[in-house]
């Protein structure tokens, strides 16, 4: 084992503290002891843990409450509860609770030295991917907004102005203008950066979305333990994409998360804290009539709103953001692009671009992928105008067929994929894609 792991043992009986501490100091960990659970929390406060071992059965406060608190304090804490009552019952409540294992006295060592390497392997591996997703979060490059058009400098103060503080954002424009890409920028550029930034779609409904969004937990014989959305975002950002599609028991989950700063997984009685920052996006103001957006929910998520503008509205944008596109495109390729001609910008400026700069950036790829490199012209946009004109085509009559199959099985995705003949995982990354949602149009 490592120096650099701490353990604290929590038990009444001060063999057992001399015992096992005496073990994991020979091991080479950094290891303290408490006779209560007074104590341990006592220490707790005062010094962060990686492993805790905590005894069930301690006058007072018992090791399971005393768990409770730890993890509502430190909720990646690796916990062994130890038990002189070989209770399944006890046992059973301690990893619903959230204990990575248990252990029954008196102890057999091998069974001891198992538990605990296997506890701070966990802790290790948990430290490495915190590292590597700081690392990736460094590496990765930041979300750039691109524009000089009067609307986007107006976005962009506000971007700033959001991206300086820990206020709650909400995003508003049609669909393509690039609302996450404005949430990923703000959260790559505020103190949040490097914790998660998770994302929320709506296609789901009903109890679908709320374990999506609250997560579940172990019950015996039936669904496995998984954190919801919420819990993933917690230290980051939560980005809700359509948040006016959210039905009005997600509106209330998402609310009580904000305002309560904690959530309760599905078939859980335990409390867990969650600190994210909220953003969430809208294709127009959202009003807060009956069976829209809650008005509670508005003012806690419009504290910062950032309005983007149809890119009919930004021309002067066309030009910088297609190049942006074909430089991203000739990096993927190994293509060696030179730009447009003056005739190829032209034309891009003269599209009315209905899906916005998500058309724009089609667009731009289908040409580069018929090129070899060199100068992007007019030629090379109009097989990628047709196929666009073609494809349009095409998913309005897939989102038609997926909205019949959706609305024959009263929105429940499991039938639905049945009735398509495709499995759930991709019924729901087409509703995304096409942007496929319950209220669309109401």
């Amino acid at each position: 084992m490592a120096g650099d792991i701490r353990i604290l043992i929590v038990d009444d009986d001060p063999s057992v503290r001399d015992s096992l501490g005496r073990w994991f100091r020979d091991e080479g960990c950094d290891v303290d002891v408490a006779g209560n659970a007074k104590e341990a929390l006592r220490k707790l406060g005062e010094a962060s843990w990686d492993v805790f071992l905590l005894d069930i059965r301690m006058p007072g406060m018992d090791g399971l409450e005393l768990q409770q608190h730890i993890l509502a304090a430190q909720p990646d804490a690796t916990i062994i509860v130890m038990t002189a009552y070989a209770s399944v019952d006890s046992a059973v409540r301690a990893m619903r609770q959230g204990a990575h294992d248990y252990i029954t006295k008196p102890f057999d060592p091998d069974a001891v030295e198992r538990l605990a390497r296997t506890a701070v392997e966990r802790r290790r591996l948990w430290r490495q991917n915190e590292q590597l997703k700081r690392a990736v979060a460094e590496l990765e490059p930041e979300a750039e907004i691109v524009g000089d058009s009067p609307a986007m400098h107006e976005a962009r103060r506000w971007i700033d102005a959001a991206a300086a503080s820990d206020a709650a954002v909400l995003i508003v424009g049609e669909r393509g203008t690039g609302k996450e890409t404005v949430a990923r920028a703000v959260h790559g550029r505020s103190v949040r950066r490097y914790m998660p930034f998770v994302t929320l779609g709506t296609a789901l409904a009903g109890p679908e979305l709320e374990a999506e969004m609250l997560g579940t937990e172990q019950v015996p014989g039936g669904r496995a333990r998984r954190r919801g959305k919420l819990e993933l975002a917690d230290g980051g950002t939560l980005f809700v994409d359509g948040i006016t599609a959210l039905g009005p028991k997600a509106q209330e989950d998402l609310l009580r998360a904000v305002a309560d700063k904690a959530i309760c997984r599905i078939g859980a009685e335990r409390r867990i804290p969650v600190d994210f920052r909220p953003m969430g996006a809208a294709e127009r103001e959202p009003d807060t009539g009956e069976g829209t957006l809650r008005r509670e929910l508005l003012e806690r998520l419009a504290v910062v709103t950032i309005r983007l503008p149809p890119l009919r509205e930004r021309r002067e944008d066309i030009g910088p953001l297609a190049e942006q596109f074909l430089r991203r495109c000739g990096r993927k390729m190994n293509r060696m692009f030179e730009g447009f001609s003056t005739g190829a910008l032209q034309a891009l400026r003269e599209r009315e671009w209905p899906g916005n700069v998500r058309q724009l950036e089609i667009v731009v790829q289908r040409a580069a992928v018929l090129k070899d490199g060199g100068v992007i012209d007019v030629e090379d946009l109009r097989p990628a105008a047709d196929a666009g004109r073609r494809e349009a085509a095409g998913q309005a009559d897939e989102v038609a067929r997926l909205r019949a199959a959706l609305e024959a099985a009263e929105w429940n995705l499991g039938v639905a994929a049945g009735m398509l003949g495709i499995d759930r995982a991709e019924l729901f990354e087409r509703m995304k894609t096409l942007g496929v949602e319950r209220n669309a149009g109401k």
